[in-house]
């Protein structure tokens, strides 16, 4: 590996050669190097094969969240290290003013930038603009923040090539803000010659989105939701305490009139197009520029009672206007309305149809002023701002012992809020069928390990399918014949829970969600009883909150015993 280390205070710089068959990728040397106090970005060994989803941009880096070591992943931005010969760089110290780093072949430079950089009629979308308007070569990539970094601890990374307009985003765990907060940095130009990338075929796996036929979906947005069906969490997860006959009929009567029939009937205006890998997968669901994507449009849609598509697309607009995480920003957002009572769990189906416009105007004036820093004490996240709250109970977040907290992921799944590392990511099982607690923990903890060789390799989700199968083959491929692949990674993830160190969950919203899962398998039509399903619906009956933290102890006793190598 070829690692360019940068100290941003003076320039000073180095760049290191680390033998392959001792690391296998970034999220690998993040741990090994210790360095927590640096930032890491980096490409998986795969990079140079050529092979389509090889070429995932992997952040490493204290989250502002979370308060631990966190990695997050976007696109396909990888390729402008590829093209200048490094496998990562790696940042420290701070720069005295704003600045945007600037790495080319002939070597590196830390650019001032000034006072105005922030103000951009189109955002973060500009401010990457502006990066590549430095470039000289038309294989270049560029990194930019949003000016929500500036006001928050949940801005993202956002990263697009010269050639390509579509916007990749490390949206998860505030790694924008540490970027812009810890070193100063508003953006970072890859000013490759060219790109590296030659088109090899696709191995069997991938999955293209631009039409699934199992579902006759198009994109990860309707095949998501036409899949969740009522299981699809709405109004900050009170769904999850309604009947399945309420469920549906919000599914059937909101969601699909105002998502779904929209997507599937308006001639598909959102437009499927790669992240810039040369790959037949249409990934990438646009609509005028806003990203139609399940994460954003649940967070920011359904789980705010906001169920028009063209609503929610103003709401991601705004979002990524100022570069926010939309998962955590959805998660305060839904907070906010409730404890202000514009949302409520005694509301009718009804009134849940006719506040949708109340929802959508707080939502979009919320984003404003915490944008505009009018509203800071939303600026630390959900976690930061429920904790001392007297509507603490109303809030679903994730916390852990380092003080830290983070909105888990949009799925009614008690995978989403098991105790692994980083928190709020995929490295869990996140199934809506019912598991005892026990043996989920050991899916969680196999499927964490398995996500974090994924992003170690560098490689894109939509190739994890064949990735998985020949986890092995591809750890012999890069010298690693005296080391499993899995046992390493699941060291790691233990290493990442250890330094993390969830706590259980605190809120009485997280124990309804688990205990609404637990009952709707008790659903005569779903037709599941059991033993184990019994004994845990008795105890959240009796209990939920007591129940909630002997669920989460045994979720976590199953994630320990996997991780006895």
């Amino acid at each position: 590996m070829r690692l360019l280390s940068i100290n941003v205070d003076d320039e000073s710089s180095d760049v290191l050669f680390i033998v392959q068959a001792r690391t296998v990728g970034p999220v690998e040397l993040f741990l090994k190097r210790g360095r927590f106090d640096s930032t890491l970005l980096g490409l998986g060994p795969l990079h140079t094969s050529g092979l389509p989803g090889s070429h995932r941009l992997v952040i490493c880096g204290m989250s502002g969240l979370t308060l631990s070591p966190y990695i997050s992943t976007l696109g396909s931005v990888g390729q402008g290290l590829s093209g200048l010969d490094l496998d990562a760089v790696e940042l420290t110290g701070k720069a005295r003013v704003l600045s945007m780093i600037y790495i080319s072949k002939n070597g590196h430079k830390v650019m001032p930038l000034d006072s105005k950089w922030f103000r951009h009629v189109r955002g973060t979308r500009g401010l990457l603009e502006k990066a590549l308007s430095r470039a000289e070569h038309e294989g270049a990539w560029a990194l930019a923040v949003g000016s929500g970094a500036r006001v928050s601890a949940f801005g993202s990374v956002a990263g697009r090539s010269f050639y390509n307009d579509s916007i990749s985003w490390a949206g998860r765990g505030g790694l924008g803000t540490r970027l812009l907060k810890e070193h100063n940095i508003a953006a970072i130009l890859l000013d490759a010659p060219g790109s590296a990338v030659k088109a090899v075929p696709m191995r069997p796996g991938g999955k293209d989105f631009l039409f699934d036929p199992r579902l006759s979906a198009k994109g990860t947005l309707v095949a998501n939701l036409e899949g969740l069906g009522d299981r699809a969490l709405c109004i900050n997860a009170m769904s999850a305490k309604f009947s399945r006959k309420e469920r549906s009929r919000i599914f059937e009567d909101l969601l699909k009139p105002g998502m779904l029939r929209d997507e599937n009937e308006k001639g598909g205006m959102s437009r499927g197009r790669s992240c810039g890998e040369v790959c037949q997968i249409a990934c990438r669901r646009e609509i005028g520029g806003a990203r139609v994507d399940f994460q954003p449009f649940s967070s920011l849609g359904p789980n705010i009672g906001v169920f028009g598509r063209d609503h929610v697309l103003s709401l991601i607009t705004a979002c990524d206007y100022h570069g926010f995480d939309a998962v955590e920003l959805g998660g305060l957002i839904a907070w906010e309305l409730e404890r202000t009572s514009v949302l409520n769990d005694s509301a009718s189906f009804e009134e849940i149809r006719d506040r949708q416009e109340e929802c959508y105007k707080t939502a979009l004036s919320l984003i404003s002023d915490i944008g505009s820093g009018k509203r800071m004490d939303l600026a630390a996240g959900l976690a930061a701002a429920a904790s001392d709250s007297r509507d603490r109970d109303k809030a679903l977040f994730l916390s852990n012992a380092r003080g830290g907290g983070i909105a888990p992921l949009q799925y009614w799944s008690p995978g989403v809020l098991a105790p692994v590392a980083p928190q709020g990511r995929y490295h869990t099982y996140f199934g809506t069928d019912f598991i005892p607690p026990f043996e989920l923990g050991r899916l969680c903890s196999e499927r964490s390990a398995i996500e974090l060789a994924l992003d170690d390799l560098g490689l894109c989700r939509f190739q994890q399918e064949w990735a998985e199968e020949q986890l092995e083959e591809l750890g012999l491929l890069y010298g690693k014949e005296d080391e499993n692949i899995f046992k390493l990674h699941a060291r790691m993830s233990k290493e990442l829970i250890e330094r993390t160190s969830p706590l259980p969950w605190a809120t009485a919203r997280a124990a309804e969600m688990i205990k609404g899962h637990l009952e709707s398998w008790k659903d005569e039509e779903r037709g599941f009883e059991g033993e184990d399903l019994s004994k845990w619906t008795d105890l959240f009956e009796k209990d939920p909150m007591s129940a909630s933290i002997s669920y989460w102890q045994e979720l976590k006793k199953g994630m320990e015993e996997t991780m006895i190598i």
